[in-house]
Formats: C-alpha cells, sequence, structure tokens
C-alpha cells in the first residue's frame, strides 16, 4: 500500500472515526506506526472539518491526535471537480493533498494552530450553511426513489443511468461553458470520468433508491465525505456507509483502487474496543 511522496496516499477518517479515535489516545501510535510503515497520510477532508465543528469538547484532543501522526488537509470538493474537469478525457491525476497538518511532529504551535482552526468564522459560516441546506436536501432525497420509477430505475446496472444526470447537473450548474461544449454530442460524454460527482451520484442512488432508506439529518454531511474517497487508499467509514460504498464497488469500478473498511479497522490495528463501551 506504499505511495510516492509526488502524490502520497491517502487514508481517509469520517467523523465518527475520528470521534472515537479523538477519546482513546492509547490508540495514537498504532494508527502513526501504520502510517509510518505505509508511507501513509491521514486526510482530514472539508466534510470532517465541517461535522467536526460541532464536537468543541473534543477539538483539543483532535489537535493532539492531527499533530501526532503524519496528516494533511484533502482538497476542497471543488478544487476536485475542477481537477477533473480540466484533466478530462484523461483522467484526474493530482495529488489530493491540499497541505500538511502535522509537519514536523514536534513542531511546538501544532496543537494550538489546529485547534484553533475549528474555532474560526468562516468554518462557523459553512458550517451553518450546511445546516440551511438540510431541508431542501431532504426534500430532494425524498424525491429520487419516485423520480427512478418514473424513469424505470431499479436495479444496480440502472445506477449508471442515475449518476451521469448527477454529473451534468454539477457541471451544468459550476462548469457551464466545459459542459455545453457537448451539445450535439451527448453521447461522446464520458460521466463516469468525473469520479467525485459519479460517486456522490451513486451513493445516493444505492441509499435512496436500492436501499430505500428515508433522509435523515445527518445525510447532507455524509454526501459531503464522498468526494475525495476514489483517490484515496484506504476509507474507514462508519458501518452503513461502509456497506453502501462496497455495495456500490462491487457494481462500479470507481472504487476499484479503494480499500473499504469500518471502525473495526481500526479496533482490530489498535487492538481497543473503540466506541463499544457506548454502544
Amino acid at each position: 500500500m506504499a505511495s510516492n511522496t509526488a502524490n502520497p496516499g491517502v487514508v481517509y477518517f469520517d467523523t465518527n472515526v475520528y470521534g472515537m479515535v479523538a477519546e482513546a489516545p492509547d490508540c495514537w501510535n498504532a494508527i502513526r506506526s501504520y502510517l509510518l510503515d505505509n508511507d501513509l497520510f491521514l486526510g482530514l477532508s472539508e466534510g470532517d472539518i465541517l461535522e467536526l465543528h460541532d464536537a468543541h469538547r473534543l477539538r483539543a484532543e483532535l489537535a493532539q491526535f492531527l499533530c501526532s501522526v503524519p496528516s494533511v488537509l484533502i482538497k476542497l470538493a471543488d478544487t476536485i471537480v475542477a481537477e477533473e474537469v480540466a484533466a478530462y478525457p484523461k483522467g484526474r491525476t493530482e495529488s489530493l493533498v491540499l497541505g500538511p497538518i502535522s509537519g514536523e511532529m514536534l513542531q511546538p504551535d501544532c496543537v494550538h494552530l489546529v485547534k484553533s482552526f475549528f474555532d474560526r468564522k468562516r468554518i462557523s459560516n459553512a458550517r451553518s450553511q450546511q445546516r440551511q441546506g438540510m431541508p431542501t436536501f431532504k426534500q430532494r432525497a425524498q424525491n429520487i426513489a419516485r423520480c427512478c420509477d418514473e424513469l424505470g430505475l431499479h436495479t444496480e446496472d440502472d445506477a449508471a443511468i442515475y449518476a451521469p444526470v448527477i454529473v451534468a447537473q454539477w457541471l451544468g450548474k459550476n462548469h457551464a461553458d466545459f459542459l455545453t461544449g457537448f451539445r450535439g454530442r451527448v453521447d461522446q460524454f464520458r460521466g463516469d470520468l468525473f469520479k467525485s460527482l459519479w460517486l456522490f451520484g451513486l451513493v445516493q442512488y444505492y441509499v435512496y433508491r436500492l436501499h430505500k432508506r428515508r433522509p435523515l439529518d445527518t445525510d447532507f454531511g455524509d454526501l459531503h465525505h464522498v468526494f475525495s474517497l476514489p483517490y484515496c487508499q484506504l476509507v474507514v467509514m462508519e458501518k452503513y456507509l461502509c456497506q453502501v460504498l462496497n455495495h456500490i464497488k462491487r457494481n462500479d469500478k470507481v472504487l476499484a483502487n479503494v480499500e473499504i473498511r469500518d471502525i473495526d479497522f481500526v479496533r482490530d490495528l489498535t487492538g481497543l474496543p473503540l466506541g463499544r463501551q457506548n454502544q
């Protein structure tokens, strides 16, 4: 699972995993050793940052953990999509890393800087905007099954019909000039080359159509995690989303090069019953 320094391998933890790990300092050495032994970095995404903003009581522990392991900031979803647009049709090859978090592991200001990062007004405003968007998203999610019924989409294979619609909607809103270049030749458009958006569409289809799950308040935040996942080497998620991603992986190549695990991966790695005392 080794990576190179030009395009380092990234391990992705979702917010639930970060919360469990932050509360268990005894597991940090095992995680650090795993990352160092495999030449990997723990990545923190905008999805993590926005949700962890609410974890006030854990900010000090989160900062200490992130500064104790090889850790990096992951690029924003908009940046990843823009790189996919620029690379089309060859496919995106840019690094996923925006910049280091831990840097020099003994840097005395690291913990203070990371802790204060979660206090930034910009992060608070972005989290507020995310909350404001939840009702609209829930309404749209409730309509997915109905729309799929109208289109006759019912199976895993039909996800390849649904996902391009989501890709086109996103590009039409944010990269309209690029998308209009396919006017009159839609059949040549390769939506699957936009891996971040393709997975974004697939997750919605699998959760709300195939699994027939009703949208939850937490879903909007959960979907902010998926954009970077096709470019990670290892993804550790809460159990349900882990099941969804592995379901997708069995039927679509977007996650072919990604190992997808749940919190049991970290429990096995550290030998600690993370979170089980609360279950």
